[in-house]
């Protein structure tokens, strides 16, 4: 007992089971690559632990009290090292853990010491990486064999080729070259890659996919070599400068999207990237705009157009923002124009919703009118616009072309100005690009396109027409302006159909007709006798059954002395007939001077004098002549007192001034 009680307290320890935490000391301490680490080195902290358990820190704390500032005293900043080995009493304030830790680094077997254990860890993985670049090498074609010796061949001036120079000689050089060996593994990320960037297994693995590629084959593209063939595209490398070279990039941002979810081609920027470089090649070398600005990106840039135009209207009406009736636009823009802006430039498409298709007129009014409130509203009580707030604010910038590519700039470009689309235009002036944009995204907007749907669903409920729409989650002042146009707009279109008048063609020569058979019952005979257009009278019967060209020419002129009949043609008898070219729409001259009283707001009484036809006949003479022209009535009744109709009445000033 006397033994076993005075044995080692270390013995103890190592018969008993070892906790997790000593198993992770054990494995840390026992790894070599951690011991040529500059951060567990003899010179710093060799006879530290590296990991410390709580109990360790709380026999620290036991054994060297705080002092009044609330810090041990084994943690007090001295002017020498930092290492515990250099304090004389350094053995005194280690734990027992930390003397078991230095032994066990002391008695382990000591690595086979080389210079790199006087340098750093980063230094030490750089050297590792060689190795494995080293390892990986493969056999080089003489070919390229050649294309690697540009990297080291000087140039005129006795330097080494670097750059945008070495990148055009290598692609030259390997213009037409083609190989047969695919590389497999991922890639490193650069941005602006050239030959050099790339190892011998991976320059060999470019070739190979470029050769496939321009086979015409369907391959993934990775994001790597995407980058390099479009350098050698826009640098008129292996294919017809022009068009061509637009073609290619488009295929590359096509083909891209199909392989952009594979682990080694994923680039995110690269699709926007060749759409930008397909863009600046059409415009440095002067080609059609259309090439790279599709019909959808046209429409939407018009649309956005046609939108800031319509705000920059509403608000100088409003009086808002400093602006006032001189800023108004010369032409205003039309609730159909703002309409169709709206759905060019949102992504709920009024094309596709049947209710829009069946009512067009009035969407075009709900539409216009929420966009204009909108519009206000935000002119009031927000700081940014309306349509700044969707699609970003309008922007010009310096730009260079081809960024991210190796491209030649030595050469000044000649001033030029491309516009795009209607919102986006590129100009050089001095050798200084710019580029001007209306918006800061030119993607079709989904909080406009919830705002278009909400007007959808609303009017569905209003008209009741079409099956209903979901409720959109939208703010209650939106969905109040939504409501409140959709109701005014139906008040309108109900009093609109009110209003109408249709009057039935195909009818008259019936009327006619019958008109006939009852003058002539009227007559009596001294009448007939005086009328030699009563012979006819006898086939009157008979001719509304008949078709309307044979009605008409069977239908009998209106006797002379008749001034109650009531056959439209008896105003011809009333009046002076008018003379071929004389008078608009064939109106008589009694009509004619009827229609002025009633454009002026005077009456017609004393026209109508015995002899003359009655009112209401004169009335639906006048409105048959114009309708033509009108498509409507231009008179009608108000109560008793007749006028001519209020919204056509410049309009019927217009004809008969004529």
């Amino acid at each position: 007992m006397g033994e076993a009680a005075g044995q080692d307290p270390q013995g103890d320890v190592g018969r008993r089971e070892k906790s997790r935490a000593e198993h992770v000391i054990d494995a840390v301490l026992n790894s070599d690559q951690l011991r040529l680490s500059a951060n567990f080195s003899t010179r710093s902290y060799g006879s530290e632990p590296i990991l410390r358990t709580g109990a360790d820190l709380k026999r620290d704390l036991d054994e060297h009290p705080r002092r009044e500032g609330g810090r041990p005293d084994r943690f007090r900043r001295s002017s020498g090292t930092h290492s515990l080995d250099s304090h004389p009493h350094s053995d005194a304030r280690r734990s027992t853990r930390a003397q078991r830790a230095k032994r066990a680094w002391q008695q382990s077997p000591a690595p086979e010491r080389t210079p790199r254990e006087e340098e750093s860890l980063w230094q030490w993985l750089q050297d590792q990486l060689q190795q494995d670049v080293q390892d990986d090498e493969v056999s080089m074609p003489s070919y390229l064999e050649e294309l690697r010796s540009l990297e080291r061949q000087p140039d005129t001036n006795g330097f080494r080729l670097r750059g945008t120079e070495l990148f055009l000689a290598q692609a030259r050089l390997a213009s037409d070259y083609t190989d047969d060996e695919p590389f497999t593994g991922s890639f490193s990320y650069h941005y602006q890659v050239t030959y050099q960037d790339l190892t011998n297994r991976e320059l060999r693995g470019y070739f190979t996919w470029r050769t496939a590629w321009r086979s015409g084959e369907d391959t993934e593209v990775p994001g790597i070599y995407g980058r390099l063939l479009a350098a050698e595209l826009v640098n008129g490398i292996g294919c017809e400068p022009g068009e061509q070279v637009v073609a290619h990039l488009k295929r590359l941002a096509e083909a891209y999207k199909k392989g952009d979810a594979n682990y080694y081609s994923y680039n995110p920027s690269l699709s926007q990237d060749l759409r930008r470089w397909a863009r600046d090649y059409v415009v440095y070398y002067g080609l059609d705009p259309a090439l790279v600005a599709s019909d959808e990106k046209r429409a939407f840039g018009e649309g956005l157009r046609i939108l800031r135009t319509a705000e920059r209207e509403t608000i100088a009406r409003a009086g808002l923002n400093g602006l006032g009736p001189a800023d108004l636009p010369e032409q205003p823009v039309t609730d159909q124009q703002v309409w169709d802006a709206l759905c060019a430039t949102s992504s709920y498409s009024g094309t596709r919703s049947p209710f829009f298709r069946a009512h067009p007129h009035d969407a075009a009014a709900v539409g216009a009118g929420v966009f204009r409130d909108m519009v206000l509203h935000c002119a009031k009580r927000r700081k940014i616009g309306f349509l700044d707030g969707l699609f970003g604010q309008r922007a010009t910038y310096a730009y260079t072309p081809f960024m991210g590519l190796p491209f030649p700039r030595d050469t000044v470009h000649e001033d030029v100005s491309v516009r795009l689309t209607a919102i986006e235009s590129m100009s050089c002036k001095r050798g200084r690009w710019t580029v001007r944009c209306g918006c800061s995204s030119d993607q079709r907007n989904r909080d406009l396109g919830k705002l278009l749907r909400a007007i959808d669903r609303q009017m569905r409920e209003d008209w009741g027409e079409c099956a209903p729409l979901k409720p959109v989650d939208l703010p209650k002042y939106q969905l109040k302006f939504v409501a409140e146009q959709s109701r005014a707009q139906q008040a309108r279109a109900e009093e609109a159909e009110r209003r109408r008048i249709d009057i039935d063609f195909g009818q008259l020569a019936g009327i006619r007709s019958s008109a006939a058979v009852i003058r002539e019952a009227l007559l009596v005979d001294e009448e007939r006798e005086e009328s030699p257009a009563t012979h006819s009278v006898t086939a009157a019967p008979d001719t509304a059954a008949a078709p309307d060209s044979e009605a008409r020419q069977a239908a009998p002129a209106p006797s002379p002395t008749s001034g109650s009949g009531t056959d439209h043609s008896s105003t011809t008898a009333s009046g002076s007939e008018p003379t071929p070219g004389s008078n608009p729409c064939g109106l008589t001259d009694l009509e004619l001077e009827a229609l002025r009283r009633l454009l002026d707001g005077e009456g017609i009484k004393d026209l109508l004098e015995p002899g003359a036809p009655l009112e209401s006949v004169l009335v639906d003479s006048i409105n048959e002549k114009l309708f033509d022209e009108l498509g409507d009535a231009a008179l009608e009744y108000d109560g008793d007192r007749l006028q001519a109709v209020p919204d056509y009445i410049e309009d019927v000033r217009d004809i008969i001034e004529k």
